[in-house]
């Protein structure tokens, strides 16, 4: 298991990469949310991680996400979902997800505003769409976005507020 030391090591040195890219695109570093994916790290892992000022979790497995949150209730966790949605699952996903990272299909949405309005709670989304056109990745096409957001309109308890993409992979040029 890593050390507090070497957590915090890495930590630092995330953080001053993401200050001289912002800076190099004339961002703040403030506007960038840094998420720790914690899928399958152990409870003892998360704690250290809270330890050196890591508040904002991402898991992709459900019953993980809702487990390590009842956990670590009452710390100022802020849980998002970055996996697969399956419909049956997302009973545990909305009562403690932030953001769900990964929506492109409307029966998603509409379970998500199911489980939502049921928690008087407006779940905060972003649309997955695949800008690579692999077929290996999910996500709507760019050109089915317009069409999906009008049909998402009738969803009350559920905010689309950006996009999920994932860029194809490319050789560095050397």
């Amino acid at each position: 298991m890593i050390t507090e030391e070497e957590l915090r090591k890495n930590y630092d040195t995330v953080l001053n990469n993401i200050r001289i890219h912002a800076e190099k695109v004339g961002r703040s570093c403030n506007e960038i949310k840094l998420v720790a994916v914690t899928k399958t790290q152990p409870i003892e892992v998360l704690n250290l991680a809270l330890s050196v000022g890591i508040k904002v979790f991402g898991e992709n497995y459900a019953q993980e996400l809702r487990d390590k949150a009842k956990v670590l209730q009452n710390l100022g966790v802020e849980w998002h979902f970055i996996g697969r949605i399956q419909t049956n699952k997302v009973k545990y996903i909305v009562p403690v997800a932030k953001l769900i990272h990964s929506v492109y299909r409307l029966e998603e949405l509409e379970e998500i505003d199911k489980v939502a309005k049921k928690l008087d709670k407006t779940q905060l989304v972003l649309l997955e769409v695949n800008v690579s056109g692999e077929g290996t990745k999910a996500g709507l096409q760019a050109e089915q976005v317009r069409n999906f957001l009008i049909q998402a309109s009738k969803y009350t308890n559920v905010k689309i507020v950006g996009l999920m993409t994932m860029a194809p992979y490319i050789e560095p040029e050397m």
